[in-house]
């Protein structure tokens, strides 16, 4: 599968696109945002956990970037809460496994400058993104953002991933 895979062209997903796919675990679903192979994929992702639900035992190859937006995350090395960030290293693995309230998070597996609108609304000069807007940005673009008229609160991310490696990958 190849979804937002051209790192040197703009992509956004804001949340009137959004499209939940069931996981291969059962109350699990993904909102794919970028995505470079199938099951295993260079990507980034909104993971939707129902309560009580689990994902398969893995190992992240290239890495994972977790940040928790809501309920509590939870796997076999601890509990985290709404905005809990996580890296897991190249070469990890977990078992995540979700409590009563269930959890939404952003996983986090790519290349370019993201960012990930949390709360209020944030301009490029072009649109405005409201929350749940994820935007990524080819490498060398110049960019000014500005926050809405009751501010912005945003995951960002930049220079993590040269734009050659990723699109090869």
């Amino acid at each position: 599968m190849r979804l937002n895979a051209d790192f040197t062209r703009f992509a956004c997903v804001t949340p009137e696109d959004y499209r939940w796919v069931a996981s291969p675990s059962a109350g699990v679903e993904r909102m794919m945002l970028d995505r470079i192979g199938d099951e295993v994929a260079r990507a980034t992702s909104l993971v939707r956990y129902a309560p009580n639900s689990q994902f398969d035992p893995h190992v992240h190859g290239g890495g994972e970037e977790i940040l928790v937006l809501e309920g509590v995350f939870a796997d076999e090395y601890g509990r985290y809460a709404a905005g809990s960030y996580l890296r897991n290293p190249i070469g990890t693995g977990h078992t995540p496994q979700i409590g009563d309230q269930g959890a939404l998070i952003l996983v986090k597996l790519t290349g370019g400058l993201e960012l990930f609108v949390l709360e209020g609304t944030l301009s490029d000069g072009d649109r405005e993104y409201a929350a749940g807007s994820w935007c990524r940005y080819p490498s060398g673009v110049a960019l000014t953002l500005t926050a809405g008229e009751s501010g912005v609160q945003l995951y960002l991310k930049r220079g993590h991933l040269p734009p050659a490696q990723a699109a090869s990958a």
